[in-house]
């Protein structure tokens, strides 16, 4: 039901941009729909949360950061999980920039953006 005053019937275009993108990255991997879940750290001190998604083909490294400062998180991962991530989403934007990501002894070290997250994408280990 819209509401009684048009002028809150629209939507921020940056939000819509955001849902967007968001929506596109679901459908593109469905390790991010049907697959395991797995956590992998909880900060409550810092407001993070990482965890990862995995079906047969893919996982993703979710991190995400409820806080309103960025967030350097070393994130444990396990160890028959991929040590090379590419980063398919970071929240600060499409201009944010993309690129590759490698595990060092087990782990991740990625900064997350404030109120935001980060996903990265690797093949399903053999």
């Amino acid at each position: 039901q819209p509401y009684e005053k048009p002028a809150e019937n629209v939507v921020m275009k940056d939000q819509l941009e955001f849902y967007t993108r968001a929506i596109a990255l679901r459908n593109a991997y469905p390790a991010l729909r049907t697959g395991s879940f797995q956590t992998l750290l909880t900060d409550d001190k810092a407001d993070v949360l990482a965890f990862l998604r995995r079906d047969a083909s893919d996982q993703q490294l979710v991190a995400l950061n409820a806080s309103t400062q960025p967030r350097e998180v070393v994130i444990p991962i396990p160890k028959s999980s991929s040590n090379d991530w590419k980063v398919v989403f970071d929240s600060a934007g499409p201009a944010a920039p993309k690129g590759k990501v490698t595990a060092t002894n087990s782990t991740v070290t990625l900064t997350v953006p404030p109120l935001g997250g980060v996903v990265l994408h690797a093949a399903a280990p053999n």
